[in-house]
């Protein structure tokens, strides 16, 4: 539906009731089973979103809060996934995981330039047929050729160990792995993958990193029963 550029303003008022007419077309957020959102929040939590909407993430001198809390958030992390008291461990917040994906994925991609100073050729990422949509995008937009592995009934719905090697040469950026399938929930075999990369390097030289898409289940593998011994 074309709309036109208002020649006045409107009321605060009439604006909101417009929005809530149309809102009242939406589904539940909590029957909307695609989304990975909260869909309930206590007082509290609605509160400090209230309070906080209006300061600018990128602005931690200004809101010293911010930049304090994100430090704690990694630190707590690191704890939960075992660090060693000789670990350092260091991140960044983002605005989602989409956003967490582009920025790891070009991590990889400006190292594998630097360390292979291969700045005039095509790069390429090898990623499950399962990645999250996103992944896909990321080799796109930073134009690299997505290798794709694929993922059926016969590989158990995850990352089929057994066809990454023919997908791995020189100009390869690194793996991309899935913790929380979009589609199944399940894990893909990060230990092993890792120790297939190893072997690779001991091999032919060429050290290869994995990025695990962590958003479905890097929040839930801590806490499953059973999963205390699931290495990723």
């Amino acid at each position: 539906m074309a709309c036109s550029f208002p020649s006045s303003g409107t009321s605060p008022f009439c604006v909101a009731k417009k929005m809530r007419n149309s809102m009242q077309r939406d589904i539940f957020p909590s029957k909307n089973l695609g989304s990975f959102v909260t869909t309930s929040h206590d007082a509290e939590t609605t509160l400090m979103a209230a309070a906080n909407f209006h300061k600018n993430q990128a602005c931690v001198e200004e809101y010293a809060s911010i930049s304090k809390y994100q430090q704690e958030c990694i630190s707590m992390l690191a704890d939960l996934w075992r660090r060693r008291p000789s670990d350092n461990p260091f991140g960044t917040a983002t605005t989602g995981s989409s956003e967490a994906v582009m920025l790891a994925g070009l991590a990889m991609k400006r190292a594998c330039q630097e360390k292979n100073a291969c700045f005039d050729r095509r790069l390429n990422v090898v990623v499950g047929s399962n990645a999250h949509a996103c992944v896909f995008k990321f080799a796109a937009y930073f134009e690299l050729e997505t290798r794709v592995v694929p993922v059926t009934a016969g590989s158990n719905y995850v990352f089929d160990v057994r066809q990454l090697e023919g997908k791995l040469d020189r100009d390869t950026v690194g793996v991309f792995l899935t913790l929380g399938s979009t589609y199944t929930g399940h894990y893909d075999p990060i230990l092993q993958v890792s120790k297939q990369l190893d072997d690779y390097e001991a091999r032919t030289g060429i050290s290869l990193p994995i990025h695990v898409d962590a958003a479905s289940g890097g929040f839930v593998a801590p806490f499953t029963p059973g999963a205390e011994d699931l290495v990723w």
